[in-house]
């Protein structure tokens, strides 16, 4: 019977365009595949190069909603392939023997989403996979803490946390067109409710700000246009002419986007780690957050911060951004820069590559 060093399982939900998740992994499954060679097998839905990898195809990805038998085909197939070593960027239900790691995100469905059927299904698997790991590598030190606060019973040193990379792209803003009309502030994500965008967009309205400023507001997927409440908050404030919706962006116009903005707001109450906030500052943005969960993590002295409970709080950001001299702008964007370039995928890659390649048996 074959084996393998490191049987990699890319079991990634494929809703809309490719997010953070999926770019994190194929950089570490990248990184794997290199370090291991021949020795790895990846079990995925996507086709490309993968070196001198095994690929095995899995189910395609408008397969992916019947998750139980893409875990029982997982599970046969790394059963035939046996490795010392399983890693999944996303849980699930497979059955190995081999030492299992798995990366850990944030801990948003135990903290803060209403506990349906479907949420604790999700939270009920990720449990599982969490208390039978050998390696949990979580993306920020905050991410780490949320573990153990929700799973006293895990052993902390089985957790490690590993920061994420910024793309080198976003730091490549010399060929961006001069800024043209009005100026404006950026909001980038969903909108579900611990992202805050509803206290931001009030704020944005509260503030005056529209007289002299625009809201540009960039989302992930074609469908998701305003809602009622933010529609009627919209027409509340009279800023109809004010907010600009961009659905589904490619990245040089989210590139373009963060470089042209005055200030980037990111409001949210609950993040594992905060990637565009890393984007904004690699672009040559300023950035105004919440200082809750791991935002203040990442962005460190480089944001401003404002309460994201708090309407008056983020207004009051908002006007202080809009106030900075050019002078302070340009010491304010070049620190924002230095920082940024601390967060390499390249780091992130050879950190996980050690920590892993550390449970190989001698």
């Amino acid at each position: 019977m074959a084996s393998s060093s490191i049987f990699i399982y890319d079991n990634i939900p494929s809703l809309g365009a490719p997010g953070g998740v999926a770019r994190y992994f194929r950089h570490i499954s990248d990184g794997l595949i290199s370090y291991f060679g021949g020795q790895a097998t990846i079990y995925s839905p996507q086709m490309r190069n993968y070196g001198s990898a095994r690929h095995i195809h899995a189910l395609p990805l408008n397969f992916r909603g019947m998750r139980w038998l893409d875990y029982f085909l997982a599970s046969w197939t790394v059963g035939q392939r046996p490795a010392a070593i399983y890693y999944s960027p996303y849980f699930g239900n497979v059955r190995t023997t081999a030492a299992q790691v798995f990366t850990v995100y944030d801990m948003i469905y135990e903290l803060k989403f209403r506990r349906t059927r479907d949420v604790q299904a999700f939270i009920d698997e990720k449990r599982r996979c969490i208390e039978n790991a050998t390696l949990l590598i979580a993306i920020s030190q905050s991410t780490a803490h949320d573990i153990i606060t929700c799973y006293p019973h895990v052993d902390p040193a089985k957790i490690i946390f590993i920061w994420l990379g910024v793309d080198e792209f976003f730091f490549d803003v010399s060929r961006i067109p001069s800024r043209v009309g009005k100026p404006y502030f950026l909001y980038v994500g969903s909108r579900v409710e611990y992202k805050n965008f509803e206290r931001a967009l009030r704020a944005f309205g509260e503030a005056g700000l529209a007289k002299d400023f625009n809201l540009r507001v960039i989302s992930p997927d074609h469908t998701n246009r305003f809602t009622i409440e933010e529609t009627a908050l919209i027409r509340r404030y009279n800023i109809e002419n004010n907010v600009d919706l961009r659905l589904a962006v490619n990245e040089t116009e989210l590139r373009d986007s963060y470089a042209g903005a005055t200030a980037f707001v990111y409001p949210s109450v609950y993040e594992g780690f905060g990637l565009p906030v890393l984007e904004a500052l690699a672009s040559g943005t300023l950035v105004t957050a919440s200082n809750a969960a791991s935002i203040p993590e990442v962005a460190g002295d480089t944001a401003l911060y404002f309460d994201p409970l708090s309407v008056d709080s983020i207004a009051e950001a908002l006007l202080r951004m809009a106030a900075l001299s050019d002078a302070e702008r340009h010491i304010r964007v070049a620190q924002g820069i230095i920082h940024a370039r601390q967060f390499s995928w390249a780091r992130c890659q050879q950190q996980t590559i050690e920590a892993i390649a550390r449970l190989m048996p001698s």
